[in-house]
């Protein structure tokens, strides 16, 4: 049997005592085309960590199982997304939200039929010649992108007390990889975080955004 018809499941009842190591071991069987699938997400210890942390194929929800059977990433991000309650009525005030973005960004995507970075790449960067600007950069354009923070800091102090228990944080200085856990766990590519580029394409990119302000802002008045 071909290794791209396996699927290697993670049951949510087992408690994983250290997911940076099995998230190693669990890339090479990914490298060599096994797919790997969180079960139950949502319940026991599947959670968003852990979902951050080992970054599987295939996630499945337990009251959609029978439904939709195995679902992707992104999917499952959805439907996680749809039950989170409305923290005031739309319209009372702006008020910055990941989750926001992270729906945002998923219905660029099904409007334009493609992917988030794919259609950047066409119809933002391309057409602006910023080429240095985008997801995902080659490991050969790292020496030119700064890094982004030495491991989770941030993201440790935002999660407050729920983190401190928490033992799957990274270390290592996150250079050219996007540092935000939901980011990373949808691949690197979402509306909220994971766009890089080099220091030319971030200047080029800001004087468009200032020259188009003066536009706008000209033809308001």
């Amino acid at each position: 049997m071909a290794l791209d018809r396996l699927i290697m499941e993670l049951a949510e009842e087992e408690e994983i005592k250290d997911p940076v190591s099995l998230r190693v071991i669990l890339a090479e069987y990914q490298r060599m085309g096994v797919k790997i699938a969180l079960d139950d997400f949502g319940s026991g210890y599947a959670g968003l960590k852990l979902l951050a942390i080992l970054q599987p194929d295939l996630i499945k929800l337990e009251d959609l199982q029978a439904a939709t059977g195995a679902l992707t990433g992104r999917d499952a991000y959805v439907e996680r997304l749809k039950r989170l309650p409305l923290e005031r009525p739309p319209g009372e005030r702006v008020v910055y939200s990941d989750p926001g973005y992270i729906l945002l960004g998923f219905a660029l995507a099904r409007a334009g039929g493609a992917t988030l970075d794919r259609l950047f790449a066409e119809r933002v960067a391309r057409p602006l010649a910023l080429r240095d600007l985008l997801y995902r950069p080659p490991r050969s354009l790292r020496r030119r992108i700064a890094a982004t923070e030495a491991g989770n800091r941030r993201e440790k102090l935002l999660a407050g007390a729920e983190g401190d228990g928490y033992n799957g944080w990274r270390t290592e200085v996150a250079w050219g990889e996007v540092h935000d856990l939901n980011a990373r766990a949808l691949g690197g590519v979402s509306a909220h975080a994971g766009l890089f580029g080099t220091a030319r394409a971030k200047l080029r990119g800001e004087l468009m955004k200032r020259a188009h302000e003066r536009v706008f802002q000209g033809i308001l008045n």
